[in-house]
Order: C-alpha cells, then sequence, then structure tokens
C-alpha cells in the first residue's frame, strides 16, 4: 500500500503556541538537508512510536526544526550517512548527528531553549528517572498484550490471556501510584516531563488497539487514572500535531494487523497525519 506522495511544505501545528516547521520527504531529496544555524533537521516517521518522542518533545521546547520523513520500507541511500543503523529517530543540529530516542529527548531538553522537561528538585527528578526506567516494562507489556495468543510481537491478535492482560494491567501501577501521590495532571503533578512524552505515543496505540480489538477498556484499571491522564495529554497542542488520526489508523491496523505495519508499507508524513496540512 501506497498513500500519496505529498511536496515538501511548511506547517502550523494545532495551537498558535506550537512553532511551524517544514516537512520533506526524504526520498524526494537527493540527501540530508544542508545544516541550518539555530534549526534542527529531525529525521522521523511520523508513525514511528519512538520517534514521535522526539517530535513532541521537539514541540514541547518550542523548537525550531524541519521534519524530514524517512520511508522505513525503501529508505533512501544517503540515510546512512546521518545514523549508520538507518533507524529512526535522529537529529542533526549544528552539523552534528544524535541518534537514540531517548538519548535526543535529553539532548534537546538540555540544549535547546524553552521550558525545562525534567523537575530542577531532586527528589522529583529521581522520580522522574524511575518513571523513565519503567517504561520499557509497560511498553513490552503492552506489545504483548496487543499480540493476543496468536500473533507476533508488534502484532496485533485478539485473545488476550489472562495473564497477558494480568501482566499490563500490574505494569501501570507505577504510573497510577505517581498520578496519585502527585494529584495529576501529569505523571508528577503539575510538570509535563519527559516521562509523560516517552510513554504517550505508545498509551494511545495500545489505548486504541484494546478497545478496537481486544475488547477492553483503559478505563476500568486503576480507577480510571491512566485514562484521565491519556486524555489530557491528547488535548496538548504538541500531542494534536504529533499524534496520528485515530480513524486513520485505525484503519492500517485493520489493514495489516500490526503495529509496525509503517517499517514494511510506504506511509508517507500525512497519510495518518491529515492536520499537516498546506499552508
Amino acid at each position: 500500500m501506497s498513500a500519496p506522495c505529498m511536496p515538501s511544505r511548511q506547517v502550523a501545528a494545532s495551537a498558535a503556541t506550537a512553532p511551524h516547521f517544514r516537512v520533506l520527504e526524504g526520498n524526494r531529496l537527493k540527501g540530508p538537508p544542508a545544516s541550518e544555524p539555530g534549526l534542527t533537521t529531525f529525521y522521523t516517521h511520523t508513525l514511528c512510536p519512538y520517534a514521535e518522542r522526539v517530535w513532541l518533545t521537539l514541540l514541547e521546547k518550542g523548537a525550531a526544526f524541519q521534519l524530514v520523513q524517512i520511508d522505513l520500507s525503501d529508505k533512501p541511500r544517503w540515510y546512512r550517512t546521518v545514523n549508520s543503523s538507518s533507524l529512526v529517530p535522529a537529529i542533526e543540529y549544528d552539523g552534528t548527528f544524535y541518534t537514540e530516542s531517548m538519548d535526543i529527548c535529553r539532548w534537546i531538553d538540555n540544549n535547546l531553549e524553552g521550558p525545562a522537561l525534567m523537575p530542577a528538585n531532586d527528589n522529583d527528578r529521581q522520580q522522574a528517572e524511575s518513571l523513565l526506567r519503567s517504561k520499557d516494562s509497560v511498553i513490552s507489556a503492552g506489545l504483548s498484550l496487543a499480540s493476543g495468543s496468536d500473533s507476533r510481537s508488534w502484532g496485533i491478535g485478539s485473545r488476550p490471556t489472562g495473564a497477558q492482560r494480568k501482566g499490563f494491567e500490574s505494569s501501570l501501577q507505577v504510573l497510577a501510584a505517581s498520578l496519585q501521590q502527585h494529584g495529576g495532571p501529569f505523571l508528577l503533578g503539575k510538570q509535563l516531563t519527559l516521562a509523560d512524552l516517552s510513554l504517550l505515543p505508545f498509551m494511545e496505540r495500545f489505548d486504541l488497539v484494546m478497545r478496537e480489538f481486544l475488547g477492553m477498556r483503559l478505563e476500568t484499571m486503576h480507577s480510571g487514572s491512566i485514562q484521565t491522564w491519556l486524555e489530557g495529554m491528547q488535548e496538548r497542542p504538541s500531542c494534536r500535531t504529533a499524534s496520528a488520526d485515530n480513524s486513520l489508523l485505525l484503519e492500517a491496523y485493520r489493514t495489516h494487523h500490526s503495529l509496525d505495519f509503517f517499517d514494511y508499507q510506504t506511509y508517507h508524513a500525512a497519510s495518518c497525519h491529515p492536520q499537516l496540512a498546506y499552508q
């Protein structure tokens, strides 16, 4: 399946507080865009949850950036000069390249202007780091749940086992406990942190798969606290910009029965993101 190819364009995020950014399709370029002082070049696939962490971080910082969509099913040859693994995400800033999603998010928070995305208080910072360490357990349990009893990892199956259901709900306990301790709306209370941004892309996908394929509801877990957090996050301008349209993403899930279908099929930057519209 191939969605219509979209040329480069200027995109305005979904609120006045979010920056404009340019979107480029990597396969239409002969090589990496030229480095520009003070401008971050963000190499991504708009459907990759790991790369979405970086996108959200750039938007929350109010950073100036251009987005280069890398077709993971047909990567441009030049992309290996950006990242030798050919994976996304990657960024370039003032001639230096950075890879690995969380390393990039930390670099952006530490080096670019904008609101801090980690607490200054030592105790709160330790709690944020603890939540960041827990994210892999949440993601692993969510992927297992989505695969059910009859699909591969990153696949979308059916009939999840009791152990898969229990494992996913148990993995969310640390998030629910933090929300209860700090009172929300974010995992550490009033301050949005990288813990929120690192988990959101995956939790959105798990929530959609649970509702549409597994007959489960996130709001039934942990007194609905995780669902409330998720819905609050989805109202942020950054999230409305970076999140895929649910109806289009669901259509893709039903077609491919896979959470990582974009690794094998061509989807352009706006294929499931109609908000990346012409300006």
